[in-house]
């Protein structure tokens, strides 16, 4: 549906170098910004931090800006939570994926809060929200009319089919795809929400 291809950019994936001629004056600018964005995710994501500080980019000076800074109009540019961008017409805004509840043996939770995304996207009435990976947050609990979403069921990593059920009675998606769901049988879920009016639940082969 989307005339050009979308493609975001993961804070821990790899990262892509541009040479790029700047002034003195944009130097500086870029370290301060740099710091600026160190300093953000040492609050609400230390794991990247601390990825970042063994890796070779951080005695080199290299920082987030300098691997992920896009210009406004990028449609390969990064966005955090709460940002958004609008691609060949569609409006795309970032919300927050992350555990409550499933978490390592250590008691870090498979996705924490301020790492990953989940998206919005509309186009003319439509409303389309694919969560990530996440569980029941507060944040997915207040959206608003959403047309199809797509909810991740994939134990334990994301969410139970009882978890699924609960987001969706809270934000009435009128079309529920479950997704991402492994080995979790996803009937389940179609049994928890039978007789829920103004939800359908579609299951597809999206494990």
């Amino acid at each position: 549906m989307l005339g050009s291809r979308m493609r975001f950019l993961s804070l821990t994936g790899g990262f892509i170098f541009s040479i790029l001629i700047v002034s003195p004056s944009n130097i500086e600018a870029q370290s301060k910004s740099g710091e600026a964005c160190i300093t953000c995710h040492r609050t609400i994501s230390p794991g990247i931090v601390g990825q970042w500080e063994k890796s070779k980019h951080s005695p080199a000076g290299v920082t987030c800006i300098d691997c992920h800074q896009a210009g406004k109009d990028d449609p390969d540019g990064f966005l955090h939570n709460g940002e958004r961008k609008q691609v060949a017409g569609v409006d795309i805004l970032t919300v927050p994926a992350y555990n409550i509840v499933h978490k390592r043996k250590d008691g870090t939770p498979y996705h924490p809060k301020g790492e990953g995304n989940g998206y919005v996207l509309t186009f003319g009435d439509t409303r389309v929200y694919v969560a990530g990976d996440t569980e029941n947050i507060p944040e997915m609990k207040a959206l608003q009319n959403i047309t199809v979403a797509f909810l991740p069921m994939n134990l334990p990593y994301t969410m139970t089919p009882e978890m699924v059920a609960d987001a969706a009675r809270s934000f009435r998606p009128r079309i529920l795809y479950p997704y991402h769901y492994g080995d979790t049988d996803p009937n389940i879920l179609v049994a928890l929400l039978e007789g829920e009016q103004g939800i359908e639940v579609r299951v597809r082969n999206m494990r």
